[in-house]
Formats: C-alpha cells, structure tokens, sequence
C-alpha cells in the first residue's frame, strides 16, 4: 500500500473541517498544529491498521514538523477507540484512523453503539483498500481452500477460526455461508494477538488483512491459503483467490 501524505496546508484544511463547527473561526487556524496531535488507531499494536496508522503518523510529523503520536485504543471492533474520538474536544489534535469496522459495520450490527459515524465524524482522506487473508497454523496440513472446506464438512463445529476484528469476521462468515460450512469463530481484540495464537497453533485458522500477514507468510510462520479480493493481491502473488478456489463471486476487503 502505498501512503501519500498531504502537505501541511492541505492537512490543517482537512482538520478544519473536523473541527470547525467547534472552532468557529478559521482564523484560529493558521498556525495548524502547534502541538502534539493523536492519531488513535483503535485496534491493538500488530496489525494492518496499526501498521498503516503509525507510517501516517510518522509521515505526517515529517511533512508538518510537528509530533503527531499515534495511540492503540482497541477493543469492541474498534469502536472504544472510535468513541473516544468521537468525544474528545473538536480541535483537531485527535483523528481517527478510521476503518471500515467501526464506521459502517458496528453501527449496522450493534445498536448501543455510542457514537453516529455520520454526524460525529468528518473525512479527511481516504488512505486505500486491501485484501483480506485466510490463513493457517504453520503446522496444519492444508494446502488450499478445498481441503479446509473439506475438512469442516467431515468435522462440522469442530474447526475455528481467529479474527482481529468486524471485517475479517465478516470475511469469515462470508466464506462459511457460501462454502456452507460450519467452523466457529474465536474473537480477539486485535490482529496482533490473534497472529500470536495461530504462531502458536492454538487456532488451527485466521482471517488477517494483507499488510500485516504479508511478512508472517514471508517469513514461513504462517501458511496463506487464499485472498479475499477478486484479483490476486501484489503483495503475495502466489497466493490463489477464494473464487479461484470453488466460490466463484466471492470478494471481501477492508
């Protein structure tokens, strides 16, 4: 993925308009920012938007000259981290790095939800899309798709499978409705921890996002057995789509 930071004037415009119902005047901007800015990346430290999170905030402490931190508030897919943007003070100097989990799934899903994405968030800028990932423990013996669907079918409820998070959730529970399987799903607060369990072999399957499981797969401590998007992904060429493997028409990605 490849992240384009906006100079500094267009940057402080974007805040502007998160902050200016606030604010008031636009004069009270022109010295954007002459402090620390958070940028909360509400899933826990590991994972793609961690990733992507803390290569803006240091991007963007590079183009302004000024510390823009970035802070893990994970948890409830990722909508602890949302709400505390959501209710912290409009002055731009605390942004989301916002996903498609809390901004559009978790209020669909989840009625409490103490936040309205369409009113107590502006948008900045669009940062890009990615593939999710199914993958296995290091020591399972599948070699693709077929032999997951396989199995499930033999053993129904007994498989599980691990996600950071409300997308690869859906992911999973997409693939389970259309290969018509039954295969449980075992929720964690984040990629990172989940990535550690399935090192470890205490879930025998994971839905991940790309930028995060690319190196794991690399590195041969985990297997990559299909991507969720149409095409192949560029960053793991190699790795066959869920739709080359017997779904055709399936796609999912964050």
């Amino acid at each position: 993925m490849t992240i384009r930071v906006p100079a500094r004037r267009v940057f402080a415009q974007g805040i502007l308009l998160l902050a200016a119902a606030a604010a008031g005047a636009s004069s009270a901007w022109a010295g954007y920012p002459d402090r620390p800015v958070k940028v909360i990346i509400p899933f826990a430290p590991g994972g793609g938007t961690d990733v992507v999170g803390r290569l803006v905030a240091e991007r963007l402490s590079q183009a302004t000259g000024n510390p823009f931190i970035a802070e893990n508030k994970p948890g409830a897919n990722a909508s602890i981290g949302a709400n505390f943007v959501a209710k912290a003070p409009a002055d731009g100097y605390t942004v989301l790095l916002g996903t498609s989990a809390e901004l559009t799934m978790v209020p669909r899903v989840v009625p409490a939800t103490p936040y309205n994405p369409l009113t107590d968030f502006v948008p900045i800028v669009m940062l890009g899309t990615t593939p999710n990932i199914l993958l296995a423990a290091p020591a399972q013996t599948y070699k693709g798709l077929r032999d997951v669907v396989a199995d499930a079918k033999a053993q129904p409820g007994k498989l599980s499978y691990a996600s950071g998070g409300m997308g690869p959730y859906l992911t999973g529970e997409l693939f389970k409705h259309m290969a018509g399987v039954a295969i449980t799903n075992v929720s964690y607060q984040g990629t990172g921890p989940a990535h550690t369990d399935l090192m470890g072999g205490h879930v025998p399957l994971m839905v991940s996002t790309v930028p995060a499981a690319a190196p794991l797969v690399k590195a041969g401590r985990v297997k990559a057995l299909a991507v969720t998007s149409s095409v192949r992904s560029a960053q793991l060429p190699d790795v066959p789509t869920v739709a080359e493997q017997g779904l055709p028409g399936y796609e999912a990605s964050t």
